[in-house]
């Protein structure tokens, strides 16, 4: 969503996107319970005090807490092999740009864009075990995104990982 609106006050147009209206439609077409958004900034304050958000959006304010709670849940992912991220350079790049003390490194293509939308992606996922009490056993879910993982082991891993 790099440089796009915040909100036209309108439906989703293509050819001019907002944030607030694709929000409402991806809500509504993939019927998602909750949905977790940066309100460090408050950028969508003006929104919630209208009441022009949907009730699934939950705002985050990034305290040291939340943070060190998104990069934890973002580790137990990579380190069980639950989650599958695409071979994107730019994605790769913003995941890689933070650093352990969770500061993130400023270029041109974000500021560790990438690795906070997928803690807050994360932050909606509260247990990815299931338990299936008929079968008396755990079954891991896997988070993907429809796209090769480079954690794949038939692919290779991407140059600077």
């Amino acid at each position: 969503m790099d440089n796009w609106s915040y909100s036209n006050g309108k439906n989703f147009i293509e050819t001019s996107p907002t944030q607030l209206e694709y929000l409402k439609m991806i809500i509504k077409n993939f019927n998602i319970k909750s949905l977790y958004y940066d309100n460090t900034r408050g950028e969508f304050e003006a929104f919630d005090e209208q009441g022009l958000l949907p009730k699934q959006m939950n705002p985050v304010a990034f305290t040291v807490k939340v943070k060190n709670g998104m990069a934890i849940a973002f580790d137990k992912m990579v380190e069980r092999k639950q989650l599958m991220l695409p071979d994107d350079e730019r994605l790769l790049d913003q995941i890689c740009s933070v650093r352990n003390d969770l500061q993130a490194i400023e270029s041109s293509k974000g500021h560790g864009d990438a690795f906070w939308s997928i803690g807050l992606a994360l932050l909606g996922v509260p247990d990815l075990i299931e338990y299936h009490e008929e079968e008396q056993e755990h079954q891991v879910r896997m988070i993907t995104t429809g796209q090769s993982s480079i954690f794949s082991d038939d692919t290779p891993i991407p140059a600077g990982w």
